[in-house]
């Protein structure tokens, strides 16, 4: 179950030159400064069932090899034609670290004429999952996307370091949650500069919450009750609910939608139904429950998100859109004024919101045979 989130999320990539959307400001000349494309918000894979076998063996060389510098849906969107491409492989080729051979040249040339020949390609397609992303940053923090690196920004090795630069008015230390992220490189001085370091770490153990109150509403007590069946361990619960969620609900994006009770019989909404309605069963099921929001990284960039946390012993962050139990690494959450974060979630008591900078520090990796 819960297979929606594997396909297309986690390709790395080549880059093409492009047109380039708005991004916030940075320092001509700085290790910060970066291109953002419309291409990297398409589709990010190909389906190549219906092509020869020789060329989905090329694709797979295109998919490993042009996966280096920036995301693959940036070629695979590109508006480039069928005679531009030799030009493109011989510059990426030439790139330090590409491992572009002469031989794997003219393999992934031979891919990309033929998928021009056969492919439509749409330059500034937003790919439809991530669609809903967009739409609800554009809800919650009025701004769609906040973009943070050149390649795909990964959820599953170590620690992710992430410069932030925030409005002069806003202080990062009250602004950013402290489980499982720490703020570092912060000063009085300058409180609204520093350095996130997300690590996934679960909260430190601490007081159990009360029993949670379920809910009164008998349509969502029966849908509880007919996702966890049997199981009595609260985790179970939690993954059955989870898997309930993906089956039962239709992802898209739904504006407004607050009541469980509604979202349960309209079947369908984005990141915030998911939550309200996740948050509603498991407190039905007996496990506390409340909701969070912030940012979490898609593609090149971070999205204005909403996920909840279920207590397991302590605090666990737990993603019903995306259907992760723990919720990755890449979830940062924001401090707000009660416990529900959707409900006293205030964009307006945010001084420039729109102005957030987050840059990810790219990871030096050892060179092949180093020390």
């Amino acid at each position: 179950m819960r297979e929606w989130i594997g396909r297309s999320l986690v390709l790395l990539a080549a880059g093409l030159t492009l047109a380039a959307s708005n991004a916030p400001p940075a320092a001509p000349g700085s290790e910060d400064e970066f291109k953002v494309f419309d291409a990297d918000l398409g589709r990010a894979w190909i389906d190549v069932n219906g092509y020869p076998p020789e060329q989905q063996k090329s694709y797979a060389l295109f998919a490993q090899k042009c996966s280096k510098c920036h995301t693959l849906a940036r070629p695979i969107n590109s508006s480039l034609q069928a005679g531009d491409w030799s030009a493109y492989v011989n510059r990426m080729s030439r790139k330090s670290g590409s491992g572009i051979s002469p031989h794997d040249g003219e393999t992934i040339l031979s891919f990309l004429l033929f998928d021009s020949a056969r492919r439509t390609r749409a330059a500034v397609a937003v790919d439809p999952e991530l669609a809903p992303f967009l739409e609800v940053g554009r809800e919650l923090a009025g701004v769609k996307r906040f973009p943070a690196s050149e390649q795909d920004i990964r959820s599953d090795e170590g620690p992710l370091h992430v410069t932030v630069v925030g409005d002069p008015r806003m202080d990062l230390s009250r602004f950013f949650a402290s489980d499982g992220q720490k703020l570092v490189k912060w000063t009085r001085r300058e409180p609204n500069r520093g350095e996130l370091v997300l690590t996934g770490e679960p909260a430190a153990a601490g007081k159990a919450p009360p029993p949670p109150v379920a809910t009164a509403d008998a349509a969502v007590r029966a849908a509880a009750a007919e996702a966890i069946e049997n199981a009595a361990d609260p985790r179970e619960r939690v993954e059955r609910i989870l898997d309930w969620l993906d089956e039962k609900m239709k992802r898209e994006y739904r504006p407004g939608a607050a009541d469980p009770a509604a979202i349960l019989a309209d079947r369908r909404g984005d990141a915030t139904e998911f939550v309200r309605l996740f948050v509603a069963m498991a407190r039905a099921s007996g496990v506390p429950a409340r909701a969070r929001v912030g940012f979490v990284a898609r593609r090149t960039g971070f999205f204005f998100h909403a996920w909840a946390e279920v207590w397991l012993d302590r605090w666990v962050p737990v993603d019903p859109y995306l259907g992760q139990l723990p919720a990755d690494r890449t979830h940062v959450a924001v401090v707000t004024a009660g416990d529900d974060g959707l409900a006293s979630w205030d964009v307006r008591a945010v001084p420039g919101l729109d102005r957030l900078q987050l840059r990810v520090v790219a990871e030096k990796k050892p060179e092949p045979g180093g020390g």
